[in-house]
């Protein structure tokens, strides 16, 4: 029998140690979720554990019994402890509001209270058998009380309700996080087998609770979670309430590189259920998941950055947000749109068609290249708003751009100069073909068909064109001095009688 006792000290002294190095632990993990419960509830066994150490140890009966009274300050704390993190893990912690909290310690706050004060009224216990064997003195039987079954009753339901919320999120959850929930499971369904086995004097012939035992192999259970399944570092605890209601998706990846959470509106955005890529390598299911990005997926723009996830100085994963700014690509893309075109005709306006000729002038000048530049000017525009009002002369500026835009070339530069005028740069363009230009436009301005309210309005315009060549371009306010040769030339055209095209050439005017 001496020998079963030591065996039993030898294995509480190692479930004790193996305990407190887990309160340890998790207490260094507390930025965590649950990390602070998980340490209350490791901490409550390291009580219960040391308290029956000292217990054997001792020489008087009184002293024992005090011992017995901390050790259940473990007992009475373990079951509240485990409870509130089978909320707080399967997402259920909501329901902890403190009153609900204050009303879980009500009955082992009064368990207590009658175990210290015991030996005035013995509801806790009618009383204690001790036996000494060798250096140990065993509380080898504890007569019950009868408030002694209501607080058994009430710890084996919370660790059985607990049990249930671990069960239910282990069959919810998939790959990385099943394992994990097993886990919790077994660890606390152990020690309460071994417990009631004891209690109900399952196995004859024991005369110690083995409780220690249960919580050896329950603490190697709980080191495999914390190790194996990175509890406490990447853990489903709030992603139901924060994640879940993101309007931004969210992909978490461990260190192995495996997605292990990605919620619902990621689901969405990426076409793929959590079924088909939780566990799976990041990298063959999203190579493009990988970096800060942007990504276009079914025809939406999405914002990618990945950030660490640290917990106690340690990269434990990193987390993946997709941002979705299709709303803000398509405002930014309006915006720039506003800055660069007319409003009025939507071709290019004055500012911008200057960053871009600025451009094309230094690519001919590298490449040698003559540009041509054709200025247009609607004839007699103010006779047309004054006869017809001003929204028939705007209806006469977008028909005329439409039509230049039609005949120009891809590569040719359109824009509203100001007013009634317009100005085409064409790359590549030598003198005479930009005159050929100018006379398609001016014939085609001249045969449109231009109606309103059933009225004909006559529109003609006269175009004034010159050349530089490329080594003329890279001359100082190169494009300054060619706008200023169309200028005279637009000039000449209308001062000689409208509806025609005239081009620059030195100070000879054709």
């Amino acid at each position: 029998m001496e020998r079963q006792i030591l065996a039993f000290f030898i294995i509480t002294f190692f479930a004790m140690l193996i305990m407190l190095w887990l309160s340890v632990y998790s207490w260094k993990r507390r930025p965590a979720k649950c990390a602070d419960t998980l340490t209350f509830m490791f901490l409550s066994v390291t009580i219960w554990m040391g308290a029956i150490l000292f217990g054997l140890v001792v020489r008087t009966e009184p002293v024992s019994y005090f011992w017995s009274v901390i050790r259940m300050i473990g007992v009475f704390a373990a079951p509240v402890f485990w409870f509130i993190l089978a909320l707080q893990y399967s997402g259920n912690d909501k329901k902890l509001h403190p009153v609900i909290i204050l009303l879980l310690w009500i009955i082992p706050l009064i368990s207590l209270i009658l175990m210290i004060s015991n030996k005035y009224h013995h509801l806790f216990l009618s009383g204690i058998i001790y036996e000494r064997h060798g250096p140990f003195l065993v509380d080898s039987q504890w007569l019950l009380g009868p408030w002694f079954p209501i607080h058994v009753a009430y710890s084996y339901s919370l660790v059985l309700i607990g049990n249930f919320f671990f069960f239910r999120q282990a069959v919810r959850l998939v790959s990385g996080f099943f394992g994990q929930a097993v886990s919790l499971f077994l660890g606390a369904m152990i020690p309460l087998v071994v417990n009631i086995i004891y209690v109900f004097d399952l196995i004859p012939g024991v005369i110690v609770n083995y409780d220690p035992l249960g919580f050896v192999i329950a603490g190697i259970i709980f080191s495999a979670c914390l190790f194996r399944f990175r509890f406490l570092d990447i853990i489903p605890i709030a992603r139901r309430y924060l994640v879940d209601n993101m309007q931004d998706g969210l992909i978490v990846i461990d260190t192995l590189n495996r997605i292990i959470d990605i919620n619902p509106e990621a689901i969405r955005n990426l076409g793929f259920s959590d079924t088909e890529v939780l566990g799976k390598d990041a990298d063959s299911i999203f190579p493009w998941l990988t970096a800060d990005n942007e990504i276009t997926l079914n025809a939406l723009v999405f914002d990618l950055r990945k950030s660490p996830l640290i917990v106690g100085g340690e990269t434990v994963g990193h987390l993946l947000i997709m941002r979705d700014i299709t709303r803000q690509k398509k405002l930014e893309s309006q915006l720039r749109e506003l800055a660069q075109t007319d409003p009025l005709t939507g071709i290019f306006n004055r500012r911008h068609f200057l960053k871009l000729a600025d451009d094309e002038i230094a690519r001919a000048f590298r490449y040698k290249h003559m540009i041509s530049v054709l200025m247009i000017d609607c004839d007699r525009f103010k006779s047309i708003n004054d006869r017809f009002g001003h929204q028939v002369g705007d209806q006469v500026l977008v028909a005329l751009s439409g039509i230049c835009q039609k005949t120009i070339r891809e590569t040719d530069i359109l824009c509203r100069y100001g007013g009634e005028e317009f100005i085409i740069l064409s790359p590549e363009t030598s003198l005479e073909d930009a005159a050929l230009l100018a006379e398609r436009l001016r014939i085609a301005i001249e045969d449109m068909n231009f109606h309103t309210n059933d009225i004909h309005v006559p529109i003609t315009i006269s175009i004034g064109i010159a050349s530089m060549s490329g080594e003329s371009l890279g001359v100082e306010n190169a494009l300054d001095t060619v706008i200023e040769q169309t200028d005279k030339a637009l000039y000449k055209a209308k001062t000689s009688g409208r509806n025609r095209t005239h081009f620059y050439i030195g100070e000879k005017r054709l």
